[in-house]
């Protein structure tokens, strides 16, 4: 991992900020891995949780608000088969199709029903009653908010609503349950950015919705919605990532397209300037994965990987600057996936999101 540390969430054992990658302490068998604000988890083969980082609203799950530079293992959690990490909140999909999470809960982005930080996994409740969430096979977390995507193709989410995120037609609103996405149905696929979140149905077509200051939903506008919205001029996506501000997409042709907040050139166009509506990236052959994070993306071309946005905290291996188009990031060690988390945060959290990349 590398790149901001200043919590402790590279894992390293120190606080010390890396422009080049360092081995997270004594961690092995790691299946995924999600990236928060200013900290780390890794679920692991075995189907076991470690977290790491910053620990201020209980987010490393570990019954503590300690922080902690190595991992420690997160107890009282079911089998976990994906995991996934927003501002400071953490939810683990079980193996039964059960959402946990933990950590801040100021908007409700828990899905317990309350605003109260938990520092242990609380299972996630549907609004239809308030008995637990089932059938869930993907989740997603933004800053304040998180989503799911169940198996039937529809979704759900909750947390702070007042950019429209929920996607429920509300902008004044937040919610402690898991609400259902009204028309959203075919989705295979479900991510969320700081603010914003995106939808991929089963032929490729891209919806958003949520904050738009820069053109995030790809919609032609600056206009924030509080309903799913077509993405327009995309072509068939078969991958999609979700960054502070901006979103990008794999298509099934191996290319990329991104869209939103370019000012650190995390859109990876060559230029710094904004796009409502999906530009192209520029890459040298076809894009294997893509993920973005705060200010920068990254992407897989076959066993490179480069990287564009932001690099003032390392998070590019390159010294402290802006890259428009992507740059290599020299070798890396062998791994399972890159990881965005998803969300990957925000203006809000001023850049001290950090990101990693295995693969």
């Amino acid at each position: 991992m590398l790149g901001d540390n200043r919590a402790g969430q590279l894992g390293d054992g120190t606080t010390m900020t890396h422009a080049t990658p360092v081995e997270v302490f004594g961690l092995r068998g790691v299946g995924s891995v999600a990236l928060g604000e200013a900290h780390t988890c890794a679920r692991l083969l075995d189907s076991t949780v470690r977290c790491w980082g910053s620990n201020l609203a209980g987010q490393l799950g570990d019954g503590t608000r300690t922080e902690r530079l190595t991992p420690v293992a997160v107890p009282g959690l079911p089998e976990a088969v994906a995991i996934t990490a927003g501002g400071s909140h953490t939810c683990a999909l079980s193996g039964e199709g059960a959402v946990w999470c933990w950590g801040a809960n100021n908007g409700g982005q828990l899905g317990d029903g309350s605003v109260d930080p938990r520092n242990a996994p609380i299972a996630v409740g549907d609004a239809d009653g308030g008995d637990p969430l089932r059938n869930v096979v993907q989740v997603t977390a933004g800053f304040e908010h998180t989503c799911a995507r169940l198996r039937d193709g529809t979704a759900r989410c909750w947390g702070t609503g007042r950019d429209g995120q929920l996607g429920d037609g509300r902008v004044d609103g937040d919610s402690t349950r898991a609400s259902v996405v009204p028309g959203l149905t075919d989705i295979v696929e479900i991510a969320a950015g700081g603010s914003h979140t995106c939808a991929r149905q089963s032929g490729g077509a891209v919806l958003c919705w949520g904050a738009n200051i820069a053109g995030e939903l790809g919609d032609g506008t600056v206009d924030r919605r509080s309903r799913p919205t077509p993405v327009r001029g995309l072509g068939a996506a078969s991958a999609l990532t979700g960054g502070q501000s901006h979103t990008c997409a794999l298509l099934v042709d191996g290319t990329a397209r991104c869209w939103g907040y370019n000012r650190r050139g995390q859109l990876g166009d060559g230029t710094l300037d904004d796009r409502y509506v999906p530009t192209m990236v520029q890459s040298p052959g076809p894009i294997a994965q893509i993920a973005a994070g705060g200010g920068h993306t990254c992407a897989r071309w076959s066993a490179a990987v480069r990287c564009w946005g932001t690099a003032g905290s390392g998070q590019l291996r390159r010294r402290p600057d802006r890259r428009a188009a992507p740059a290599h990031a020299g070798a890396w060690p062998r791994g399972r996936h890159c990881g965005g988390g998803g969300p990957r945060p925000h203006l809000r959290a001023q850049q001290r999101r950090h990101d990693a990349l295995l693969g």
